[in-house]
């Protein structure tokens, strides 16, 4: 089915920067830092005392002191990150609002530690009698999901996934995913954490992966440095609106960017550090970039995780040079948690918010604390200071223990891009009805392959382009060189690396028999593929084609190569009916008892 797009309508955050959108986006384009000493607690005895803190929130606007109580602390953050990203969409101004079809995804890494240290402690002073009863419903990581849901009465898909670090990614993916297949038409996406806890600050130091540079607390998170020692643990929230597109116009709503991509993978490697090759990481952002139907050189801006690790900082250095290869050096590569810290379960969501405002605003993230960069990081990390950018596609990356990587792409909203809509029928190879489609309403093109490399790919994209617009259909060089690739990987495990056909139907939309094409989508994309034909052996050929008693007018039978056979079909010489006798015959075509010329020009153009 035809994906829905899906555009960012609405954006809430809380951060170390800020407690708000604007004030923690001031603070990254100024390159300032919001790691500070623990006050929460007292942190004597602990080996590090900095986190990440929420900074003079007020919770009246949000929350009654009443209902406060009740609640951990993960699930303030993540109530007031919804209610900022839903007061800035308009969306419960917009009176036609079916609630039904919104939905929320939320969830957090760790979920309520606060509210479960203060009751575990109680318990053990005074008895399991003086245990909250709120206990459970205010420490539950789908609690944010849910309270944000009663609080605006939205009853469409409710879930929080929890992947560690890459919670935030995780969810804002799944919700787009939920949107452009049609399960709802608004989502509420992100995450919330609070993560700079007692036993959270304990564990993670017994772990060793936290910085210990207490006496100098805004230069502690330093990614990409020699001199790195661990993450910053931090806390905060950053919930997105998310929309189609439609749903968006009709209301009237101001759109921010757009979601075209989202790519997962696992290192199935380690529980808590990536292969040093970054290979999972390389997979998740392949996906994505596939998903996104973009190739790797049309990514401008990577947010990367860059937690200021020694092993985790390198692994994702290798795996942005495999995957963009020369690419990788002209692009821009920051950590927003240079200046953030770590916020677990939240920090792909915030960072998604840092990587649509860096396409919105033209501005690149800068990391900060970058003084001696390590061995083999030689990229563009805008160290030092935020720059101007034409930034059109940012990738925001998010690993986390277990190996789980997201990768999610963001664009640039142009309310005039015409998206390529891609059917891949059931079966091999093009039945006469996609021919008829192609004849009637557009173009058709062969490409062999081999394995997943698209031979003459340059030329065949220059000629589907070219006679595209000859035909006035709308198509992106870019999006059908992406689906090529696409295919390639997806079906070269079927073919192996002996040789297949992709082919290719490009249609206004306007045709479409048997596959019931909505006419409002432009263009359409037919995909389907075969195994290379079998081609007999030397003397063999008249007597092979004598299987197929078909009758073809004879100008057919003097054509001589696959591109001519194209340019007789773009002409429209020969009726529809002609041309199903012809694409009939597996080996090709040719008139029974003639010189099979067609399968002499395959053979000689290999």
């Amino acid at each position: 089915m035809a994906k829905r797009r899906v555009v960012i309508t609405g954006m809430g955050m809380l951060s170390p920067l800020g407690n708000d959108v604007d004030s923690s986006w001031d603070g990254i384009r100024s390159g300032r830092s919001g790691i500070a000493g623990i006050d929460r607690f007292d942190t004597t005895g602990y080996n590090t005392r900095i986190g990440g803190g929420i900074k003079n929130l007020d919770m009246e606007p949000y929350l009654s002191t009443k209902d406060a109580r009740k609640l951990d602390a993960f699930i303030h953050y993540g109530l007031i990150a919804a209610q900022q990203a839903v007061d800035a969409s308009g969306l419960d101004e917009y009176t036609d609002l079916d609630r039904e079809r919104v939905g929320v995804a939320i969830g957090s890494g760790i979920g309520g530690l606060e509210y479960i240290e203060k009751n575990v402690i109680t318990m053990e002073k005074s008895g399991p009698r003086k245990v909250s009863p709120f206990f459970v419903p205010a420490s539950v990581i789908n609690m944010i999901s849910g309270n944000v849901a009663i609080r605006f009465g939205y009853k469409g898909p409710n879930i929080a996934i929890v992947t560690a670090c890459t919670t935030g990614t995780h969810n804002i993916g799944y919700a787009a995913r939920t949107i452009a297949y049609g399960d709802a038409d608004v989502m509420l996406a992100g995450g919330s954490e609070m993560a700079t806890t007692r036993s959270s600050i304990a564990a993670f130091s017994a772990a060793r992966a936290l910085s210990t540079r207490n006496d100098e607390p805004e230069k502690a998170s330093r990614p990409w440095d020699r001199g790195r020692d661990g993450f910053v643990l931090s806390d905060g929230a950053g919930v997105l609106v998310l929309e189609d597109l439609e749903h968006a116009k009709r209301r009237g709503a101001t759109i921010h960017g757009e979601v075209i991509g989202f790519g997962m993978s696992d290192d199935a490697f380690h529980i808590t550090a990536p292969p040093e090759n970054g290979e999972g990481a390389a997979r998740s952002m392949k996906n994505a970039i596939r998903d996104a139907g973009l190739g790797a050189n049309d990514i401008d801006y990577i947010n990367a995780h860059g937690t200021s690790t020694l092993v985790g900082d390198l692994a994702e250095v290798s795996a942005v040079k495999s995957v963009f290869a020369d690419h990788a050096y002209t692009l821009a590569v920051s950590s927003t948690k240079s200046m953030t810290g770590h916020l677990l379960g939240a920090a792909g969501a915030i960072e998604a918010i840092f990587s649509v405002l860096a396409i919105r605003e033209g501005v690149l993230p800068p990391t900060i604390n970058l003084d001696d960069p390590d061995d083999g990081c030689d990229l563009d990390f805008v160290a030092g200071k935020s720059r101007k950018a034409d930034v059109r596609v940012a990738l925001s990356n998010s690993f986390g223990f277990g190996g789980t990587n997201g990768t999610l792409i963001f664009r640039r909203y142009e309310a005039d891009r015409v998206v390529l809509n891609v059917i891949r029928p059931d079966g091999n190879g093009i039945s006469a009805t996609d021919r008829g489609l192609a004849y009637g309403d557009g173009l058709f093109e062969t490409i062999r392959m081999r394995g997943r490399q698209a031979l003459l790919r340059s030329h065949h994209l220059d000629r589907m382009v070219a006679d595209a617009g000859r035909l006035g259909i709308p198509v992106e060089r870019s999006d059908l060189d992406a689906e090529i690739t696409r295919s390639g990987c997806d079906l070269a495990s079927r073919y192996g690396n002996d040789g297949w056909v992709l082919k290719l139907v490009l249609t206004r939309g306007s045709g479409g028999r048997g596959y019931r094409l909505p006419v409002e989508c432009v263009p359409n994309l037919i995909v389907t593929s075969s195994p290379m034909p079998t081609l007999p052996a030397p003397g063999g050929v008249v007597a092979a084609l004598s299987q197929f008693p078909l009758t073809v007018n004879p100008r057919l039978a003097g054509i001589k190569t696959l591109n001519r056979l194209e340019q007789v079909m773009a002409s429209r010489e020969f009726s529809g009916e002609e041309f199903e006798l012809i694409m009939r015959m597996p080996t090709g075509s040719c008139l029974r008892g003639r010189e099979p010329t067609l399968l002499s020009g395959w053979r000689a153009s290999g």
